[in-house]
């Protein structure tokens, strides 16, 4: 949804506004109005004709047959009513109205926005979970030790890990990390793996009675690293 406050209500004001939502969404195959005179003159006719636009509009004295417009508008006017009266401009009342209009999940739990765009968009209550996941995810990340070798994440062509030895840590999540390809580079601690897994230790017995043991690393893959993010 989109909302305009207009100097006016001319055709030339209105079809500015249009031309503003289509020059981001593009130009429509029909456009549903009422029959107001600046929808219905010549000028705004041409428009149509010219952008490849059907243009149709609801019968006369009965707006209720575009009724998902027409409760849309009723919405939208109660809603910047009470906004105002509580303080806010008008602008700010229809830019409140607008995002909680775009970002409250439906029935089917996905908002105007996403499907709109095809993407989740990101909003404040999306952050909220952003930053429960991130917390979630810190809690349990490996620590690394210094000199610990590690497969980082490679954003350039190529593989999509590198080998690397830890060097220093900045912090709590941020290690730098000295790599053969890249030299030294700065990785958050969900873009690491360690290269090796926990300490084993092994047995086996002799015929003689005695016993050999050693300790191993099993060797990790480096796509394991991305089967975690």
């Amino acid at each position: 949804m989109h909302a305009f406050e207009l100097s006016s209500t001319t055709s030339q004001s209105t079809i500015a506004a249009l031309t503003d939502i289509f020059a981001i969404e593009g130009y429509p195959k029909t456009l549903v109005s009422d029959n107001g005179p600046q929808l219905t003159s010549d000028t705004f006719k041409d428009f149509c004709n010219k952008h490849g636009i059907t243009h149709i509009t609801t019968a006369p004295f009965h707006p209720a047959s575009n009724g998902l417009a027409e409760r849309f508008v009723q919405q939208f006017k109660t809603s910047i009513t009470k906004n105002i009266q509580e303080g806010h401009k008008t602008k700010m009342a229809v830019i409140k109205y607008l995002a909680s209009y775009r970002f409250t999940p439906n029935a089917d739990n996905k908002t105007p926005a996403e499907l709109l765009h095809g993407r989740p968009v990101r909003t404040l209550l999306s952050q909220l979970f952003e930053q429960s996941h991130d917390n979630h995810r810190s809690h349990h990340s490996e620590k690394y030790a210094i000199d610990q070798q590690v497969f980082a994440r490679n954003y350039a062509k190529g593989e999509k890990c590198v080998e690397g030895t830890i060097v220093r840590s900045l912090g709590k999540m941020l290690y730098i990390v000295n790599t053969h390809v890249f030299g030294h580079i700065r990785r958050h601690i969900n873009e690491l793996k360690p290269r090796f897994g926990p300490e084993t230790t092994e047995q086996i017995r002799l015929n003689s009675g005695g016993i050999i043991t050693w300790k191993t690393h099993r060797h990790q893959q480096s796509n394991d690293l991305h089967r975690h993010r």
